[in-house]
């Protein structure tokens, strides 16, 4: 076989052999699958098939502009578990990003919820949320579930557009602030602050030693109550998964 063959027989095998690896890896990806960006689950049974496909839209488009992950849900049984744990499983569930929300009708428990994951607190506060449910429970009491879940749909499409509140863009200026020179400020006066202590406990007389004497006993300050926290702010716990979300709910 002269070399020429050789080599145009190689290039063949190769080819072959890239089909294949080609092939076996979009059947791997077939059957693992990736988690939609984008996910509505009628559990409750209570939509009809144009319904489930118009949220499935508006969620898109409301995904496509943020970003973020949109989980549409329906339970009709919650398991003995709260709405809040119920719409936050859902989001661990069907995402596998980090910012998003899950809009939650729960029949069991009679309650909206709306939790939000990452990005997401920043635009849709406490206040919003709150705006945000009370047009969506007009629908629910009138159990329009659909319109009820296309309103939180709607209403966060139209909270993202307005953009972040001024709190909460304040709050990341000053977070980014602190993540870099607010901590090289901070070790500066740590250290200079333990350098100027060491130095006065050396130079202070122990008991019993010529020029010692006794502190004065002073009373801790009072706790503070009823102190204010910012306005439009998310507030955010640690939920289902170990995973940090904020939220709203409301009962019907």
């Amino acid at each position: 076989m002269t070399k020429r063959k050789r080599i145009g027989m190689a290039l063949v095998c190769s080819v072959i052999c890239m089909c294949l690896f080609l092939g076996s890896s979009v059947c791997r990806a077939g059957e693992t699958g990736e988690k939609r960006k984008v996910t509505v689950a009628d559990d409750a049974k209570i939509l009809m098939e144009e319904e489930a496909d118009w949220l499935d839209d508006v969620a898109g488009k409301l995904s496509e502009k943020s970003g973020w992950n949109v989980v549409v849900a329906t339970c009709s049984d919650a398991e003995g578990k709260s709405a809040r744990t119920v719409s936050e499983e859902y989001f661990n569930s069907f995402t596998a990003g980090d910012d998003g929300i899950s809009c939650l009708v729960d029949l069991d428990n009679r309650e909206l919820y709306l939790a939000t994951a990452g990005d997401a607190q920043r635009y849709l506060t406490d206040s919003r949320l709150d705006d945000i449910l009370e047009k969506a429970h007009a629908a629910a009491q009138k159990e329009d579930y659909a319109q009820a879940l296309y309103l939180m749909l709607y209403e966060s499409e139209q909270m993202y557009a307005k953009g972040m509140p001024e709190s909460a863009a304040a709050a990341d200026k000053k977070d980014g602030f602190l993540g870099t020179a607010g901590n090289i400020l901070l070790m500066m006066v740590v250290a200079g602050g333990g350098f100027f202590l060491g130095r006065v406990i050396r130079r202070r007389p122990a008991a019993g030693q010529p020029g010692y004497r006794r502190q004065p006993y002073r009373r801790p300050p009072a706790a503070r109550t009823n102190v204010k926290r910012p306005a439009n702010r998310s507030t955010v716990h640690r939920g289902a998964g170990g995973r940090k979300f904020g939220g709203r709910g409301r009962k019907f």
